[in-house]
């Protein structure tokens, strides 16, 4: 499966970073997370995550991104909400 998302985590007051990713529409599930666009030093220096979602590429949609664990809790509440 091609890349079909971007997955971004946001940090300490707004930096993003982003990743591509695999997220399946059907079950909800994001895999293959690729490298992400930061160097090094700047991801160790990260302190609080804020934020996670994924975008995908066709369409320009967002949806939240949670563990897989997660899910149950956010889709109570009618969110749609991707899995990792």
């Amino acid at each position: 499966m091609k890349y079909n998302a971007i997955f971004t985590s946001v940090w300490d007051g707004g930096l993003k970073i982003n990743s591509k990713c695999c997220a399946n529409r059907k079950t909800k599930i994001i895999s293959r997370i690729g490298e992400n666009d930061v160097n090094n030093s700047i991801e160790e220096s990260l302190d609080c995550l804020e934020d996670e979602y994924i975008t995908f590429l066709d369409t320009n949609e967002k949806f939240r991104a949670v563990l897989i664990e997660e899910m149950d809790e956010y889709e109570k509440h009618g969110e749609i909400v991707f899995g990792y």
